[in-house]
């Protein structure tokens, strides 16, 4: 009888060696994740923010109390908001002992609604307004993050020179937002006019809403930081758009989730100080929810700072 050849049997340095140079390949294919610095969480990032602004109140007070001024002055002093037709509007279809709950949460939402119908000069001045705060508000922030001392006028002198490639920035956060607002959009006048009959058909509407959120979102986590960015000197909108999307790589979620949790709070603390105000004081709501809105900005901007730096 012949016997069959063995097969030569692969020595175990040849197959490890193989496999050495399969993984090789496959890291030389996939990007290496690089060791980034963890973002804050809400609560630490609340607590910095809350423990800054008491450090730094005064400067940050100062540059809120300017906008303030300016605002009022330009914007609001050119706007016309008859107080006293409201109350007798609330008058006549609550009753004059109508529930006052109901009564401050409406003026409340008259407030809110009344920002939204300003006229074409005053939104323009008020946007120029707040680009030039949110600017001084950032190089403020910045130097009082690095304890240099600075006068108030400095932030407003030196604060706004980025301000061609912070415009630029910001219109592409405009443009990031149309998905999520074509889907609100698209949902709300399917609903409101009952063009869809079945639960499924409106589900499909508020799917492609939900898609749009999702992917403005998905944009949003990397040109807000790059707002930061683009203020630094020497920055153009696309570099800082480049250098934000590096710093939020493999965590845009975990980021944008820190993000907007805050302005939310935010929101919902003015919302409450606003209807208390309401029922014990109306004449002061508007006046009352100016101030919050000020405030809360710097609030914001200091709170978005310190996920900022975290990540640097």
């Amino acid at each position: 009888m012949v016997k069959a050849k063995k097969k030569p049997e692969k020595s175990k340095s040849k197959t490890k060696s193989n496999k050495k140079t399969q993984k090789n390949l496959w890291q030389r294919i996939r990007p290496q994740k690089r060791e980034y610095d963890e973002v804050l969480t809400f609560w630490l990032a609340t607590k910095e923010t809350l423990k800054f602004i008491k450090t730094s109140w005064k400067k940050l007070g100062g540059i809120a109390l300017i906008y303030l001024i300016l605002y009022l002055l330009f914007v609001k002093g050119s706007e016309k908001f008859n107080l006293d037709e409201i109350n007798q509007s609330l008058d006549e279809v609550l009753g004059a002992n109508g529930n006052k709950i109901i009564r401050s949460a409406t003026l409340v939402g008259v407030t809110l609604g009344s920002q939204s119908q300003s006229s074409e000069s005053s939104s323009v001045y008020g946007m120029f307004l707040s680009v030039i705060f949110i600017l001084a508000l950032i190089w403020g922030v910045r130097r009082l993050n690095n304890k240099d001392k600075f006068k108030i006028r400095d932030a407003f002198y030196f604060g706004v020179q980025p301000i061609i490639p912070f415009i630029l920035v910001t219109s592409v956060i405009a443009a990031q937002l149309i998905p999520f607002a074509l889907g609100s959009f698209l949902y709300e006048t399917v609903k409101q006019n009952a063009i869809v009959a079945y639960f499924w058909e409106e589900s499909i509407f508020l799917g492609i809403w939900l898609i749009g959120a999702l992917l403005s979102a998905y944009w949003l986590a990397v040109s807000v930081n790059a707002l930061f960015v683009v203020s630094l000197p020497n920055m153009y909108p696309l570099q800082a758009l480049k250098e934000a999307k590096q710093l939020v790589r493999y965590r845009r979620w975990i980021v944008f989730r820190r993000m907007i949790a805050f302005p939310i709070a935010v929101a919902i603390v003015g919302l409450i100080i606003l209807i208390i105000t309401a029922y014990l004081a109306p004449s002061l709501t508007v006046w009352i929810f100016e101030i919050l809105k000020a405030f809360g900005i710097v609030a914001i901007i200091v709170y978005l700072y310190k996920i900022y730096r975290s990540m640097v």
